[in-house]
């Protein structure tokens, strides 16, 4: 299961749970709050100065390896290491 991320580009996952009705059965993940979707982070930050450009593809960089770490993780148990690709 996923833990808190060191990764700045990253939801903190907060908890999960199952939700069962009429023989239907979802899995919910809960995350920490965030103030706006991806595209509507990229309207609010559209960058225009030479300053501008270089942070917004940092942080486009942080959230690329945000994903990265979520698509591919390893977590070891019982000394066994379990590599998960998605």
């Amino acid at each position: 299961m996923l833990t808190e991320s060191a990764n700045n580009g990253m939801l903190t996952y907060l908890g999960n749970f199952t939700f069962v009705d009429d023989n239907e059965t979802t899995q919910v993940i809960i995350l920490q709050y965030a103030e706006c979707d991806l595209t509507e982070y990229f309207y609010r930050t559209s960058p225009v100065l030479p300053d501008q450009i270089s942070s917004f593809w940092v942080d486009l960089s942080s959230i690329a390896s945000a994903l990265e770490e979520l698509h591919e993780f390893k977590i070891d148990r019982y000394d066994v290491e379990h590599i998960y690709e998605g």
